[in-house]
């Protein structure tokens, strides 16, 4: 039985490291790097056992363009990989199932559970995660989005062009902020073979931020209209960075009023248990001392009851 489990998860692997050195990628690709117009054929006839929809698949090639994976063919490559591992999920289940010496309704039922389950695992799990690797290379952009434009300032005053100030900046950030870095060097890349604003507007696209948009739209009227870039994106940058402590702030605000929650939750109780505990103790041994033979509720209950039993016990005796 260890045999099949061995073999699916050599294969599983396999098919992951593929994927992985497949995908690999981020930085853009040199000149001198002959480009494959057409998608691997075996990616390709993979990507399409399980069809998507036209929305599904413009989302999921963004997330990647998003996450840092650009080169071509990314996603026939990622649709590819997810649908290989499912089938080979499926016949490994099914192998299993064959191979096993009981065959009855109640094992093909959990057999096809199993089989069911961990299908939309293997196909949700890898589109959850480029979403996640998507949203935390956006967070890092645009919190080193500032940083970038004092220096790119910087430069520009200092005397530089703003290609050059743009390449000089994404070479000085690859330390501190390397998504950013490779994010301004395609920047540069595409502004020496076509125009500024076409390349910036592709940033803008690539991203999906309105800070971003902004700063696009930004660099695009400067550069239109002749005006001096160096104050409006000084101005910008110190927009950000009070944009996002006033976010700070807002998030710091809903969290103390999302702690009163928890606090009600699993606070109040133990304060209750401790004031009203002993209170409760000393009442039930109260009731039980007091309910015995010489107790107050004892002889209270005795008091009630003999008044009633006494008067008709004397009617019974007059009237026999």
């Amino acid at each position: 039985m260890l045999v099949p489990v061995v073999v699916f998860l050599f294969i599983t692997t396999a098919v992951f490291l593929a994927g992985l050195l497949l995908l690999r990628g981020g930085a853009p690709e040199e000149p001198s790097v002959q480009l494959q117009l057409r998608p691997p054929k075996v990616a390709s006839a993979f990507a399409a056992v399980l069809p998507t929809t036209d929305k599904v698949r413009e989302r999921i090639k963004s997330e990647l363009l998003q996450a840092g994976f650009y080169r071509r063919h990314t996603y026939e490559v990622f649709a590819g990989t997810r649908n290989a591992a499912v089938l080979l999920w499926i016949l490994f289940v099914v192998g299993l199932f064959g191979l096993s010496i009981r065959f009855d309704v109640v094992r093909l039922r959990n057999a096809g559970l199993v089989g069911l389950v961990g299908a939309i695992l293997i196909y949700s799990l890898p589109g959850v995660i480029v979403s996640v690797l998507a949203s935390s290379r956006k967070k890092r952009i645009y919190h080193s989005l500032p940083d970038a434009l004092d220096m790119l300032t910087m430069m520009m005053t200092g005397g530089l062009g703003l290609n050059r100030s743009l390449k000089r900046t994404s070479t000085e950030l690859q330390n501190a902020h390397p998504d950013l870095s490779k994010e301004l060097s395609i920047v540069h890349h595409q502004a020496q073979v076509g125009s500024f604003s076409k390349a910036i507007e592709g940033f803008a696209d690539r991203m999906d931020d309105p800070e971003v948009t902004g700063l696009s739209s930004l660099i695009q009227h400067s550069e239109r209209l002749g005006s001096p870039m160096g104050d409006a994106l000084v101005e910008y940058s110190d927009g950000i960075r009070r944009t996002r402590r006033q976010r700070a702030e807002e998030t710091g605000n809903k969290r103390n009023v999302l702690l009163l929650f928890p606090v009600i939750l699993f606070l109040a109780p133990p304060i209750y248990i401790l004031l009203l505990g002993p209170a409760m103790l000393e009442l039930r041994d109260f009731l039980d001392r007091e309910r015995r033979e010489s107790g107050v509720l004892r002889q209270t209950v005795s008091a009630d009851v003999t008044p009633g039993i006494l008067p008709s016990q004397d009617r019974l005796g007059r009237r026999r």
